[in-house]
């Protein structure tokens, strides 16, 4: 099945005009389980920057209890979840608006609880092969604030002679939490080359899992932490599967990872 963002269970914390944004409740008992730098720009003039951050952590990986956003030197609004699935809280996705930042970084730490002797043992099991690391992902724009709303992405690159052999408009709404919806293609008779998105909000995101595109088909979730509802234009381009030429790359390529576009 696709993943998506609606799991089994979910906590938010809503929007705050703050430079620490936080998920729990902090105590001395915590263990640090990951902390990084997600970004740092010195910039002559002042911009408006949006940041995506997802962090998912392994089978093995401890219960998150407690999580910090720290922007420094900027103005900023913060959204952050904490997912539930088999009992733990393992998934956080984060969207911070900073502000007219001109000279500002972003830190990101997580935590879990102390660990006891009988977590000794999963513990180093989880150290050992990258299947047990936590993934994450950010994407980081910047605009400014009296751009338009109208925001282009792109997936893959358009080829000589290709055509556009699909386009799809979706007035995607509130669900759950957020305004959120599956856009997909799958045609054995067409050869994907390239796909554009276009929204009608700044703040929008399509995140494409990589084990969901394919050279025939796709499917990508579209969602907007900060509207009630957008309009997602997908168009693809591609040929037709008898007539593509030798030259032909697919949008496919090895190593591909999920990513926010």
């Amino acid at each position: 099945m696709l993943l998506k963002f609606s799991l089994i269970f979910a906590i938010a914390v809503t929007f705050c005009y703050c430079d620490d944004h936080v998920y729990g409740i902090e105590n001395a008992g915590q263990k640090l389980l990951w902390s990084k730098e997600l970004f740092r720009h010195n910039l002559p003039h002042p911009k408006n920057h949006t940041l995506i951050f997802k962090y998912i952590g392994s089978e093995l990986s401890p219960n998150i209890t407690y999580a910090k956003f720290e922007v420094k030197n900027a103005t900023s609004e913060g959204v952050i979840e904490v997912n539930t699935e088999k009992d733990k809280e393992r998934t956080i996705l984060a969207q911070l608006n900073i502000i007219n930042g001109t000279n500002f970084h972003v830190i990101a730490k997580i935590y879990g609880p102390s660990v006891s002797l009988i977590d000794v043992g999963r513990l180093q099991k989880a150290a050992v092969g990258d299947q047990n690391t936590p993934k994450t992902v950010t994407v980081v724009y910047a605009h400014n604030s009296t751009q338009t709303r109208n925001r282009k992405v792109v997936l893959g690159h358009r080829q000589a002679g290709d055509k556009l052999i699909d386009f799809q408009t979706h007035n995607v709404t509130f669900s759950d939490r957020f305004p959120e919806a599956e856009l997909q293609f799958h045609d054995k008779n067409k050869c994907i080359t390239s796909v554009g998105f276009s929204f009608d909000s700044a703040t929008a995101i399509a995140f494409v899992n990589s084990t969901f595109v394919g050279e025939h088909g796709l499917n990508v979730i579209v969602y907007d932490l900060n509207s009630p509802f957008f309009v997602a234009n997908m168009s693809i381009y591609g040929y037709d599967t008898f007539d593509k030429p030798e030259t032909f790359k697919s949008i496919v390529t090895k190593h591909k990872k999920n990513q926010m576009i």
